[in-house]
């Protein structure tokens, strides 16, 4: 028994039957028994090529069941991470495989989730502008991932639920130097990452971006400036006033000296695309 339950989070896969199969019927399990709670899902795509002949229709019934079910899905298109992978790669010809999309994948939900050691200070000369503000720079003390906090971020519509997730660190899985750069360029290597999967920049629901690094360096960040570049670069809806929400994390500087890392998390329209491309090959 716990004192605190929040709301759980799933991980699985969409290709074959034990993810999708089984994954349905426990975010259902879990909905009819905890029907005020947070759930938020994370499933990964299979390459469209086909890896398992039923593939197509696991994916079409599994994000039925999440989309009825759950709070917000985060989903990961094995396709979209290696053509990302392939060009933020420092070699001309990668040679990628599925150790190195599960990494990036894995890199961004360890960002996504791990705890911090600050509660939330808001700034009150940038929330006039966003959604809200977070500084954690001040006390020490651990606090975990709020679900509930970042499906209301990027999921502006209980209807819009699917978001993709990028990682600066993840992205950089193939850097043996994991050399530290400017907020700048790791704002603008997550930019990247969703232009490559989606040429046509559709329009963008809601955002939210993550910033965790040392508190001299969150210091330097300038938040009004770079968060309306965001919001005009990702095309974002006019009828949300607020489709932007920034939080910094401040953290010691890793063994591993990557001080800096952005986490980007968008729900955008260019994601039904890939659902009405799934249907059409399940109903051929």
């Amino acid at each position: 028994r716990c004192d605190v339950f929040q709301g759980c989070f799933l991980w699985s896969s969409l290709c074959g039957g034990t993810g999708s199969g089984l994954g349905s019927r426990l975010v259902e399990e879990l909905r009819d028994d905890y029907p005020r709670r947070c759930i938020l899902s994370s499933m990964v795509a299979p390459f469209s090529r086909g890896e398992l002949p039923l593939q197509h229709y696991n994916t079409m019934l599994c994000i039925n069941s999440h989309q009825k079910a759950s709070d917000g899905i985060i989903l990961f298109q094995n396709d979209m991470v290696l053509k990302v992978l392939e060009s933020s790669s420092p070699d001309r010809n990668p040679n990628l495989g599925f150790q190195d999309i599960n990494q990036c994948i894995a890199q961004t939900l360890d960002d996504l989730i791990s705890p911090s050691l600050s509660p939330h200070r808001r700034s009150r000369a940038v929330t006039r502008f966003f959604k809200s503000v977070s500084a954690r720079v001040s006390e020490k003390r651990l606090r975990g991932f709020e679900m509930r906090e970042f499906v209301g971020s990027v999921c502006p519509l209980p209807s819009a639920k699917l978001v993709e997730l990028w990682s600066s660190k993840g992205l950089r899985v193939l850097d043996k130097n994991k050399t530290s750069i400017t907020w700048g360029g790791e704002i603008e290597m997550l930019l990247k990452a969703t232009r490559n999967t989606d040429s046509r920049q559709r329009s963008c629901l809601g955002y939210q971006l993550q910033l965790t690094g040392p508190p001299h360096a969150l210091r330097k960040f300038k938040p009004q400036q770079s968060m309306s570049s965001i919001t005009r670069r990702l095309k974002c809806v006019k009828w949300n006033p607020y489709p932007g929400d920034l939080k910094l994390i401040s953290r010691p500087v890793s063994r591993e000296g990557r001080n800096q890392t952005g986490l980007l998390s968008v729900n955008r329209t260019a994601l039904a695309g890939y659902l009405e491309g799934v249907k059409k090959k399940a109903e051929d």
